[in-house]
């Protein structure tokens, strides 16, 4: 419980397409609010979890939705974490089949050795889509 921490994150570009969705839309076990908006285009995201000297090892959850109207092969991204791919050629629908799924991949063991998470997207076909990001640290 309480209040979430202010987590200084950055995105390029700066003004990615927004959308957001009532989460009674997102359907699957990982259906709510986060998998219910997200953000299109996105190429860039550095999120601080402490000073530049701080080291750790953490759990991160990417967090997935594809939009109405979408169909498999219409959106295929390749996402990095600390500039290793953790996902190529990703396509949500070719996971769940039909949009409105929410869908979460799990990477573990992810070192932070200067308090700096970056999480990279490359469109391989349309625009890059994310919902949410979770870091836990282990």
């Amino acid at each position: 419980g309480g209040p979430s921490p202010k987590v200084p994150v950055k995105v390029t570009p700066e003004n990615p397409a927004w959308f957001y969705h009532h989460s009674a839309r997102v359907q699957g076990p990982h259906a709510g609010f986060v998998t219910g908006s997200g953000a299109l285009g996105l190429e860039k995201i550095s999120i601080l979890l402490g000073d530049k000297n701080r080291k750790g090892v953490y759990t991160v959850r990417l967090f997935f939705s594809e939009n109405k109207g979408a169909s498999t092969g219409d959106r295929i991204q390749t996402i990095s974490i600390q500039n290793k791919p953790v996902l190529k050629n990703y396509d949500i629908l070719k996971e769940v089949s039909l949009p409105g799924v929410g869908v979460v991949k799990e990477f573990k063991n992810i070192k932070i050795t200067n308090g700096e998470l970056l999480i990279g997207l490359t469109a391989d076909v349309g625009k890059t889509l994310l919902c949410g990001i979770e870091v836990i640290e282990q």
